[in-house]
């Protein structure tokens, strides 16, 4: 079967999230092989925010121009959210280029603002509505059907991360293992930061990850972060 024909077929199915619009992004990759070929498992969310106006419509546009995306620039996103709505533009079960060399590994959610936003735009009417409403909701839910656990991943120990998801591959009892050491919430200036694949620094210094990290462990019941292993802190404590 053809890629394009994959395309198709992939456009007419519905997304996973209930109630979340789907439009099939163009640049992206069927299923989540890693660089041997191997299926892998979801162990990180990557957040980033869109380099676009906080609009109404930006979730929206984003998803239009992901299913549209101009050769010189192979990118896609799995969710986009702004102020009132989130869309859908690749699959869980498929790999979006948002984050190299996380991208088989990971979810990444794209959020109308910029990286150069300061604390206080981050903390205006539009963005708290869009992280409060959207992104928490969307976070927290992703968390819970991949077993994800919400907090933090520190630079130093991301790259063994990596490595011990790599070595995990398709292996159920070590992917659980792999997810309850190593697998959090990061940000594309991160995974940037520590492979140096990329110079993207979103969604910024001044975005709210603490917070978000923090309001999203609040919607899992307590007895599912047990469940997910949450007491297998990264970095120890």
């Amino acid at each position: 079967m053809s890629t394009e024909s994959n395309h198709i077929i992939l456009k007419a199915a519905e997304g996973d999230e209930p109630g979340v619009a789907f439009r099939q992004a163009l640049r992206y990759r069927i299923g989540r092989p890693n660089r041997l070929g191997v299926q892998v498992g979801i162990y990180w969310i990557a957040i980033h925010s869109a380099e676009c106006a906080e609009t109404k419509s930006a979730a929206e546009a984003l998803s239009a121009y992901a299913a549209a995306m101009p050769p010189e620039r192979p990118a896609s996103w799995h969710y986009a959210v702004d102020v009132d709505s989130t869309t859908q533009s690749v699959r869980e079960k498929d790999t979006a280029w948002h984050a190299p060399p996380l991208n088989p590994y990971s979810i990444g959610i794209e959020q109308a603002g910029r990286a150069k936003q300061l604390e206080s735009d981050w903390a205006d009417p539009y963005s708290a509505a869009m992280v409060d409403g959207q992104l928490v909701p969307l976070v927290a839910k992703l968390c819970r059907r991949h077993r994800i656990l919400p907090r933090l991943v520190p630079d130093d120990l991301l790259k063994e991360a990596l490595a011990e998801a790599e070595k995990a591959g398709s292996d159920v009892a070590a992917r659980d293992m792999a997810r309850r050491i190593y697998s959090g919430i990061v940000t594309h200036a991160q995974v940037s930061r520590v492979f140096k694949k990329s110079t993207h620094s979103d969604p910024g210094l001044h975005f709210p990850l603490e917070g978000v990290v923090s309001l999203v462990e609040q919607l899992i019941p307590p007895v599912e972060l047990m469940a997910m292993g949450s007491l297998a802190h990264v970095g120890g404590g």
